[in-house]
């Protein structure tokens, strides 16, 4: 058997290139073996030279060496050391040189401008949080002062408004000390009051049931009341003071001078009576505190109890009023007609059935004392009413005062608190106006919107017959077919 021919060795195109000219263009780039590896080496060995960790050392914490697979995939702890020497000659070397020292200083000012950032945005938190505090700090430092400054100026307020009565008082005590004697008329008229309607009768010994369960509220209502009182005593002398004084400059002489102090006595008799009526009202207002201690009421409730049915109090109230001032006037029509008279032991006085019916020009009929001993009991009984109607009036005009008070607290309080009126309102007439104006509002805005609404409705309904008459549509063809 003949041997087969043996096939000629593959030839190597990068030594023996087929074409000439292909070998000649390739003859700087194909080296041998031995060659490519020290290029390698030497390329590695150069960029490991110009490459180093941050912390500047090879692996002194830990870190990778730099060898040929670090560089195939380099971390990115890896930056610039330093130019290489091979760098550091002319011409393109310098270039490159410059080239990579612009990488290096681009390189720090980018840390560096990290690290500046990072330090900035850690102040302004710092900052922010300080700031906050101090706002905080402040704003709570700044409300306890304004709640003092309120305060203080409230006090000044009531000092300036005490002061200005006393004053007042004070002025119109001197100028009635230097008027002619006005302080011993007074006397003489108070006299003349108990004289011709008799004595304040003196208060029941049983205290009213309550009194010693008053608390301190209720003791700050009553100075506050006394406090009042004697402003509107002092407002009152001070009036009085004023008159008398442009009345003194007028001049008057003749004639006018009798009628001056006519006038001048009539007003001393008033202011007197109006003390007078104070004082005792006072009084009761020291027995009278709760409103459930008042006799009249007790007596309707003992009343409603054993009736089972009993008219309003306060009708009950009016109609002894009315009655109370009839006979009053009665009686003092009677006193006049008693001074005409030349006997003592005979008083006149009109019968209580008659009060009403009797007209202005009936003589009251003329009965001895020993006729009235039989009216007693019903004229005690109706000095009791009169005091339980006195009681129970004054009651009602400090319930009354303190629930206007109370009502302008509120209504100040709550114009400091609202934005619809301008703080400090204290009538009902600003609160009315801006309900009025946001009430025009309110209807104007819920108009347009239920106008816009309607029409929304409107193009709703549209809509869905649109979408009803393609649905029928469609289902008309879809039967169709």
């Amino acid at each position: 058997m003949a041997p087969l021919p043996q096939s000629p060795l593959p030839m190597n195109p990068t030594q023996n290139p087929p074409l000439p000219e292909v070998a000649a263009a390739l003859a700087p780039y194909i080296h041998t073996r031995a060659e490519t590896l020290r290029i390698r080496r030497l390329l590695s060995a150069h960029l490991a030279a110009s490459l180093t960790y941050e912390n500047d050392g090879d692996s002194a914490d830990g870190e990778t060496p730099i060898t040929h697979l670090t560089l195939a995939a380099p971390p990115s702890t890896l930056v610039v050391k330093r130019t290489p020497k091979e760098l550091q000659g002319g011409g393109d070397a310098r270039v490159r040189a410059a080239y990579l020292s612009a990488l290096q200083s681009h390189a720090a000012a980018k840390k560096r401008y990290q690290a500046l950032r990072d330090e900035i945005e850690e102040l302004r938190e710092s900052r922010a949080v300080d700031s906050a505090s101090r706002d905080v700090t402040r704003g709570d430092g700044a409300a306890e002062e304004y709640i003092q400054l309120v305060k203080l100026r409230r006090k000044v307020e009531r000092a300036r408004v005490v002061d200005k009565a006393v004053e007042k008082v004070w002025d119109a005590r001197l100028a009635e000390g230097g008027a002619g004697g006005i302080g011993k008329r007074r006397t003489g008229v108070r006299e003349v009051v108990e004289e011709i309607v008799g004595k304040q009768p003196d208060m029941p010994s049983v205290k009213l049931e309550g009194i010693g369960e008053e608390s301190g509220k209720a003791m700050v209502e009553e100075m506050v009341w006394r406090v009042k009182r004697g402003v509107v005593s002092a407002k009152a002398d001070m009036d009085a003071t004023e008159e008398r004084k442009i009345k003194a400059k007028s001049g008057i002489e003749g004639d006018e001078v009798g009628v001056r102090l006519q006038v001048r006595g009539l007003r001393a008799a008033k202011a007197e009576l109006v003390r007078w009526l104070e004082d005792e009202l006072g009084k009761l207002q020291e027995e009278s505190v709760l409103e459930d201690a008042s006799p009249v009421k007790k007596r309707a409730a003992h009343a409603g109890d054993g009736d089972g049915e009993g008219r309003p109090p306060l009708e009950e109230i009016e109609e002894r009023y009315r009655e109370y001032v009839a006979v009053r006037a009665e009686l003092v029509k009677t006193m006049d007609a008693v001074k005409g008279q030349e006997h003592s032991n005979i008083t006149t006085i009109a019968p209580p059935k008659d009060v009403e019916t009797s007209s202005p020009d009936t003589n009251a009929e003329s009965v001895k004392v020993v006729d009235i001993l039989p009216f007693m009991p019903s004229l005690l009984q109706t000095a009791r009413e009169e005091r339980a109607l006195l009681q129970q009036g004054t009651y009602l005009r400090h319930q009354l005062a303190l629930t206007s008070e109370e009502s302008l607290r509120t209504i100040g309080r709550l114009a400091d608190e609202s934005h619809l009126v301008t703080p400090g309102a204290s009538s009902a007439l600003a609160w009315a106006s801006a309900a009025k104006d946001v009430s025009v509002s309110t209807r104007q805005y819920l108009q347009g919107n239920l106008e816009e609404g309607e029409q929304k409705v409107i193009s709703a309904e549209e809509t869905l017959g649109e979408v009803q008459a393609r649905r029928e549509n469609f289902e008309r063809l879809k039967g169709a077919f």
